[in-house]
């Protein structure tokens, strides 16, 4: 029970980092080709 647990809180884990990568490369892009991200401050 203990290992299904950590393998399944692990996938999460890696589910999140994926998401989050995701999202700061969205970012990237968006102030690479149009910049509005500074726009918005």
């Amino acid at each position: 029970m203990f290992i299904t647990a950590l393998l399944s809180n692990h996938v999460n884990i890696i589910a999140y980092v994926k998401t989050r990568y995701i999202i700061l490369i969205n970012q990237t892009i968006r102030i690479i080709m149009g910049g509005d991200c500074f726009d918005h401050r």
